[in-house]
């Protein structure tokens, strides 16, 4: 193991295979640049890797690969179970099995409500409804008045602003059915109804991913989605606890598809039905299709995950993942040899606020932690994220990460941003710990990000890894 071994790494980074690409997660590193960069970091069968951002688990997984026993945490509940589902990885066909039957029991239930006329919805097109602050006359989206691109009031002219704040209403223009039929629809369905239930959870107020004070997790959704999208995380906590992770997955997954986050775009001749937006944006014309449907196509992309993972090296019940604070978690004492290597991934300044853009899964899983656990930058609403208190975590959580490890521990760690003070929370927080660098290389991404493509002057591109030891 040397700095220059880790410093000449140069690799076409891969894209994700199905064992990591079953569920979608932000930032994830390509599996094979990870690999290397432990190996050439010194990663040997029997040591420990300890990573206190473990996020979708991609490093720990690829340690375990070689050989090594994984330790992490992190605060993002959906992080948690992805990541101890893909290092401890249930038989796919007992979880087809079991969610099979589940879905057969929601489509019993709830099957009438995406048919008529013995045909199965494909998907309904629905406008948002809003009422002018002027004159008070609700209009649907359809219905607006153009003032160059603009919105406006039909009858006086203001200006409208159709989005999820602001909804009243929505109004179901046409229902398109598996037959290719259509039915012309003028239902209205008022914001707020959904059934009330467990997974319903308060929303905290950021305005930079469109999060406003008072939204709950139904919002995103029609009354009917949601409800069948809660029947089944209710059910799912009757299923044995080794099944319960990969089927809980099956609905975080699916759960974007479901919402009202999807726009109607070409009668779905260009693509299928994605969030694409990041942050919670209802479109003004947006898309619903059956969530069962969803369901049963995500559970065949799951299977195939585990059963990719559990080709893998080095899957089992010897590692440890745990939720929580880093700040936290690695001041406690907790069972777990000392490491011989972190994986050190922070989240990279203000570039995604992972815990609030998750709750959209979280409130399935039950858990909407605290926005205030997680370092990243955040102008959510309360201002308790900010980059003085970022710097400050970094630096808190290498100090405790150096008691955690052997004396003769290296770290790897991870990062990217255009903002300096990004940079300098991160420069600081490794001098305060007398980390020094051994050697370092940069990568580009398997898929440059449409945003890149478009906007390269406002956008980073690939990561730079750095391979760092203690002084003493």
């Amino acid at each position: 193991m040397s700095g220059d071994d880790f410093s000449s790494l140069r690799l076409a980074a891969a894209t994700h295979p199905r064992a990591y690409a079953f569920h979608k997660y932000w930032a994830r590193k390509p599996h094979n640049v990870v690999r290397s960069a432990l190996a050439a970091a010194g990663v040997r069968p029997g040591d420990v890797v300890l990573d206190p951002f473990c996020g979708s688990g991609v490093p720990l997984s690829e340690a375990a690969e070689l050989g090594a026993r994984a330790v992490g945490c992190d605060v993002n509940p959906v992080a948690v179970e992805l990541t101890r589902v893909t290092l401890d990885p249930p038989d796919p066909d007992a979880v087809r099995h079991a969610v099979g039957a589940l879905l057969a029991e929601l489509g019993a239930e709830f099957g009438a409500d995406y048919a008529e006329g013995g045909r199965s919805l494909r998907y309904a097109v629905h406008a948002t409804v809003v009422r002018c602050g002027a004159c008070a006359l609700e209009v649907s989206a359809d219905r607006a008045a153009r003032r160059g691109r603009m919105h406006v009031c039909p009858r006086c002219r203001t200006r409208l602003y159709f989005n999820l704040e602001n909804l009243v209403a929505t109004r179901r223009l046409r229902s398109v059915f598996s037959d290719g039929s259509e039915l012309l629809d003028e239902r209205e369905e008022p914001r707020g109804g959904a059934a009330a239930a467990a997974c319903d959870r308060e929303l905290t107020p950021n305005s930079r991913i469109l999060a406003f004070a008072g939204m709950h997790t139904r919002d995103l959704f029609t009354a009917r989605n949601f409800r069948v999208l809660a029947r089944y995380a209710e059910r799912v906590a009757a299923l044995p606890l080794g099944l319960r992770g990969a089927a809980r997955l099956t609905l975080t997954a699916s759960a974007a598809q479901c919402s009202r986050l999807v726009p109607y775009r070409n009668d779905l001749r260009t693509g299928g039905p994605a969030w694409t937006v990041p942050g919670f944006w209802v479109p003004p014309l947006h898309l619903e299709t059956n969530p069962l449907t969803h369901l049963a196509t995500r559970l065949d992309k799951v299977c195939a995950g585990l059963g990719a993972l559990a080709r893998l090296g080095g899957r089992g019940g010897k590692h440890r993942i745990l939720e929580g604070d880093a700040r936290t978690l690695l001041a406690e004492s907790f069972d777990a040899e000392p490491a011989s290597l972190a994986f050190f991934d922070p989240p990279y300044g203000d570039s995604v606020p992972y815990l609030e853009f998750s709750a959209l899964w979280n409130g399935f899983l039950g858990e909407l932690p605290d926005p205030a656990l997680d370092i990243a930058v955040s102008n959510r609403a309360r201002g308790d994220a900010t980059w003085q208190r970022y710097a400050e975590s970094l630096a808190r959580i290498l100090t405790l990460l150096r008691a955690r490890l052997r004396s003769d521990a290296r770290v790897v760690v991870t990062f990217n941003n255009k903002d300096p003070r990004a940079w300098a929370a991160l420069s600081e927080a490794l001098r305060e710990a007398r980390l020094h660098c051994l050697g370092d290389f940069y990568q580009r991404p398997a898929v440059v990000s449409a945003k890149a493509q478009l906007a390269p002057a406002g956008s980073y591109v690939g990561d730079f890894y750095g391979l760092f030891a203690f002084t003493d």
